[in-house]
């Protein structure tokens, strides 16, 4: 290989990097943009909010989850749409527990992390009768827990740590069963 293929080739690679590294770049910049918007915007119309970057994580996970409420609507699956739903507004009551609650914000955020869980559980195929229950009840359990409504006893220490166990065995058992979430594979396993 002569120098002037070699320079020709690391020209080339150059340009394949830059190529890719602008559009990457372009969207960091944009969703920085985006978050400091939103920053700017929780503080003004919510200047008793501390921790305002917690605000813009429970909105996203909120959307998340209505995505998946939408996902899950029109492919008609009613009790997994019902149980996005319901995450949705469980992420709305704790991301604004924090301005009725005595509880800190490590307290709040480790409390999301099992109805975060509940959403890798939602799959594309409909849920039993006993998983819907499940579900309903840990997200009941879990808003409960979170918002300061079992107040600051033993039993809210209980029920929190009951969510987070139950959540994380449901979600291994889902595994271990080999249902993980994601498209529905079993049509695309039945063709020929």
């Amino acid at each position: 290989m002569s120098a002037r293929e070699t320079a020709v080739n690391t020209l080339l690679g150059l340009l394949l990097l830059l190529a890719i590294a602008i559009p990457c770049a372009a969207f960091v910049a944009a969703y920085g943009l985006t978050l400091y918007g939103i920053d700017l915007a929780v503080k003004h119309f919510f200047p008793a909010l501390n921790h305002t970057r917690d605000v813009e994580l429970y909105g996203l996970f909120c959307l998340v989850g209505l995505l998946w409420s939408v996902r899950h609507l029109r492919r008609r699956l009613w009790p997994n749409a019902f149980l996005s739903l319901a995450t949705v507004a469980a992420f709305a009551s704790i991301g604004l527990a924090e301005l009725h609650s005595g509880y800190g914000q490590d307290e709040l955020f480790s409390n999301v992390w099992p109805l975060f869980l509940l959403f890798m559980v939602l799959r594309e195929e409909r849920l039993q009768r006993w998983e819907f229950l499940l579900g309903a009840i840990f997200v009941s359990l879990g808003v409960a827990a979170a918002t300061g409504m079992l107040g600051r006893t033993t039993l809210a220490v209980y029920v929190r740590s009951g969510v987070v166990l139950g959540v994380f065995a449901w979600f291994f058992v889902s595994v271990r069963r080999g249902i993980l979430p994601g498209p529905d594979t079993s049509a695309a396993s039945t063709r020929p």
